[in-house]
This record gives structure tokens, sequence and C-alpha cells, in this order.
């Protein structure tokens, strides 16, 4: 009897970890399978000690990681190819170029989740991504400089992206680039 009740939590608990590598909540998961948050939390902690004690477990995590990233890579390679065939389409190139940003966000995401990058390469890879930011901040000045219409839609997006009115502004008459950065001041 108690084989079959093992057993079933094993079930239980592979249900779970399919749903949170996929990058689902235990918020969402709980409600998924009918269980408490906290009994899906339990689930990974034990999946967790029973992990880091097991090379075997180890070694295949690694392996999926890697698959993984190999994954994210091909296709954010997919995207820049993309963006190139794009040409003077300003408008396909900066969905494409959000596109970008929010899959390297996800990949780091995903990451750090799993406690592959420790606090030094955080940094790194945040400094890797603000140096990304800035260099699709130049491409957009670029773009909306060449197009009025592209300016507009930009501008919009950006708005709906941040809920305020758009950080990169261009004076399209002298093709000056501005970025209006929100400075608070202490209240």
């Amino acid at each position: 009897m108690k084989e079959i009740a093992l057993q079933d939590r094993f079930i239980l608990q592979q249900k779970i970890l399919d749903r949170y590598v996929k990058g689902e909540s235990e918020q969402s998961i709980a409600r998924a399978l009918g269980l408490k948050r906290v009994e899906v939390k339990e689930h990974l902690d034990e999946w967790r000690q029973v992990a880091v004690n097991n090379p075997a477990i180890m070694d295949r995590a690694k392996e999926a990681l890697a698959a993984m990233d190999k994954h994210y890579n091909m296709i954010i390679e997919g995207l820049w190819e993309s963006v190139e065939e794009a040409g003077d389409d300003y408008k396909a190139k900066g969905a494409l170029y959000k596109n970008l940003a929010d899959i390297e966000a996800k990949r780091q995401e995903v990451l750090q989740k799993a406690g592959i990058l420790n606090d030094n390469e955080i940094s790194d890879q945040l400094a890797e991504a603000e140096e990304q930011f800035e260099k699709i901040k130049t491409i957009l000045r670029e773009v909306s400089s060449k197009c009025p219409r592209c300016r507009q839609e930009i501008a919009e997006r950006m708005k709906e992206l941040s809920g305020k009115e758009d950080p990169l502004v261009v004076n399209a008459e002298e093709a000056e680039y501005t970025i209006v950065e929100e400075h608070t001041h202490g209240v």
C-alpha cells in the first residue's frame, strides 16, 4: 500500500516539475493540479534536496539547461536574421527587437531560476543586457528619425510598455536624439 502511495507521490511530483520547468509559477501549478501552493512548494523543495545530492540528476539537469540555452540561441539567431531580412520595414524591425529583448530576459530568468547564475554572473549578464538595450535604443532612434510614421508607432509602443510617455524622443527636424529620463528627488 505504501508503494502505491509513494508511486502516486512521484507521479504528482513529476507533473509539478514538468510545469515548473516550463516557467509556471507555484500558484499556477497549484490551481492546475488542484493543490495548495504550499504543497507545490514542498514537492519542489523535496525534489531540490534529492537533485542536489544525486550526481546523475545534476548531470541530466545540466544537459537539459544546455539544450534549452542552445534552443534560445537558435531562436535569437533566427530573429537577428529576420531583422536583416526586414530591410527598411522599420515597424517589423521594432517588433523583432522587442522580441529579442523579451527572449533574452526569459533566458536569464530561467537560468537564474535554475540556480545556474551566481551573483557575479547575474551582474555580468545584467551589464550585457543593459548594453544590448542601449544598442536597441540607438537603432530605434535611427529608425524613428527616418520614418515619421514609425516614430509615432515607436512612441505609442514605448508608452504601452512603460506606462509613461516615450522615454526615447527624436527631434525629427534636426535628427537629434534625446533620452528623457524621469528624475525623482527626495520627498
